[in-house]
Parts: C-alpha cells; structure tokens; sequence
C-alpha cells in the first residue's frame, strides 16, 4: 500500500514536471492532471492565457478552463475534426463553438457533452420529410431546439425549460442564431402532471441532470460545495399539448423528452387522455424507473419501439414511431 502511495506521487511529479517550464503553477497542476501533451500548450507570458493550440484558443485563469479534461478535450477535437467546429472566445468572453450554421455559448463540459450527443453522435437526427412541429421538453440551454428549428421541414419547436438563470442562458443562445431562433417558441416552465411549483437543489454547472426530485445522485457535487436552490415553474402536459394541437391540427408532431424523471407522469397524462395519439415520433430519455412503463403507453398506443440500454438502473433511451 505504502509503495502504491509512493508510485502514485512520484506519477504526479513526473506529470508536473512535464509542465514547470510554464513558470505558472495555475497551469502547471491542471494540465498535469490531465492527458494533454506539453506540445499542444503554449503560454503568454504578459497575460498568463493558455494557448490550447489544437482549438487555437485562448485560456484565461479561472474560465473555461474545464475544457482541459481528458475527455472534455478530446470531444472538443472530435467535433473540431469531424465536423469543422470552429472554438473561439467572443468580445463579451464567451467561449462559442460554431457549426452546421448555428453558434452556442459553452459554459461547461456538459455543454460539449450535449453537443456532441447531438451533432455527432446524432441522437435527435430523425428521418421524416413531412411537416412537423417539434416539442422540446426539457429545453436545457436550447442546444436540441436550435438543432430542430435548423431543419427545413420543422414548422415550428415548443421549447419547455423551468429553470430562470437556463431560460435566459436558452435565450442568448436563441439571440446568436436569430435566423434559426424565429422558429422557437421558448416558455420558462417545464411539464409534468400538473400545475405546480417547487423548490429543489440547483447546480447550474450540471443544469442538465436536475429534475423534479433535484440533483441526480451521479452528479451531486463535492461535499465541500455548498448546494444552492431553485424555484421550478411546472405545467399542466394536458393544456400544453392542448394548446400546440389547437394550433397546428393537421401536422404531425414530434417529441424530445429529457425531463429527468418527469417523462412517466407526462406519457401517463397522454395516455389517458388521448393526445398521444397526436405524436408521430417519440424521442426520449428515461431515468430511475426504467423504460416497460413507457414502452406500455407507447405500445397501446400503437407505436414501435427501440429502447437502449434496457438494462440500466439509471438512465437509458427510448425511440419509438407511429406508421
């Protein structure tokens, strides 16, 4: 144990170490704590701001500093690489990642995890060439409703987001893309059973992991962290969906799901009243309970399934369409 000990921080010395010609130990014990090559880094004496050369970008002490982290970077790459992504810090120091014609404000590494679930790994790419209406439940930082409003044939997306400091982040995302945007109908509350406000946890850095009952247990934060609070503004699904219906009577409607728990309540009130059958394509992620209750409002109603990860105790995903 003790010679384990003693490996491990000679590990870290010598990772250190690759790094001391910077002068700056800010840097220095941050980069040694990731897979980052020495050659990759360069640093501004004057400004003391990290040049991360694969994304040619600047690095300030402090900010933005979570995209050194392993998998954080090599994402960054693999969006830069596959998809030209181009990374750079705006005039307000921003960090924006720019591509397929739409710009987003990253303030965190779940910011670069969301947009290399969507465009790269391509988890909401669905195939209809029919008119459709898109329903963002769980609109997040409007990453997936910027997606959706980009594509020819969505007539219109409802984005759901209940959280105010996420909203108003969905909004400066929404006044980058002002072209795309004007398809968006954005509302600063979420869905659920019924009407109704609450007061969780809140941690903005994992604002996309925060449902009803709060922060998912694999993402709280450290002990040492002190755990702030939220008011979360929440819906009637019945008059929400009744009301998008209203206006668009003939259009098929599309829904994206990732509520963090809420998805059970809401595919119980569809199902019981019937406007389930108003959805043609179903594109969702489950959390806790597992995706059968899901799978049996979506199979009554008539739908096909494909549900991934059905072995999960936690969080999975679950596509299913309407012939």
């Amino acid at each position: 144990m003790l010679s384990q000990k003693i490996t491990n921080i000679y590990k870290k010395y010598q990772e250190f170490r690759n790094f001391s010609h910077l002068g700056d130990q800010y840097w220095a014990e941050r980069l040694s704590q990731n897979n980052i090559s020495p050659t990759a880094i360069e640093l501004d004496a004057n400004t003391h701001q990290l040049l991360l050369k694969p994304l040619n970008i600047f690095l300030s002490k402090g900010q933005h500093d979570f995209i050194l982290k392993s998998d954080i970077f090599n994402r960054a790459k693999i969006l830069q690489n596959v998809l030209k992504t181009k990374f750079y810090i705006d005039e307000h120091n921003n960090l924006i990642a720019e591509l397929k014609g739409a710009k987003f404000i990253i303030e965190s590494e779940q910011d670069i995890s969301i947009i290399n679930e969507i465009y790269f790994l391509g988890i909401y790419n669905f195939v209809h060439e029919k008119p459709v209406v898109v329903i963002d439940i769980g609109m997040n930082v409007g990453f997936a409703s910027l997606y959706f409003a980009s594509r020819s044939n969505v007539l219109a997306v409802f984005g759901y987001e209940p959280f105010e400091i996420t909203y108003k982040q969905a909004l400066n995302n929404f006044a980058l893309n002002p072209e795309i945007a004007q398809k968006i109908k954005p509302y600063q509350y979420g869905i659920a059973e019924q009407e109704q406000t609450l007061t969780i946890e809140f941690d903005y850095d994992v604002k996309g992991s925060i449902g009803m009952s709060g922060i998912d247990n694999n993402f709280k934060p450290s002990p040492d962290k002190k755990i702030a609070t939220a008011e979360m503004k929440l819906k009637a699904t019945y008059e929400v969906f009744q009301s998008i219906i209203k206006q668009y009577p003939d259009v098929d409607i599309i829904a994206k799901v990732d509520c963090e728990g809420a998805e059970y309540e809401i595919f119980k009130v569809l199902s019981e009243t019937g406007q389930i059958n108003r959805i043609k394509m179903v594109m969702m992620e489950w959390h806790k309970k597992g995706p059968e209750p899901l799978l049996n409002y979506l199979n009554q109603a008539g739908f096909a399934s494909f549900s991934r990860l059905p072995a999960s105790n936690n969080i999975g995903f679950l596509y299913a369409i309407k012939a």
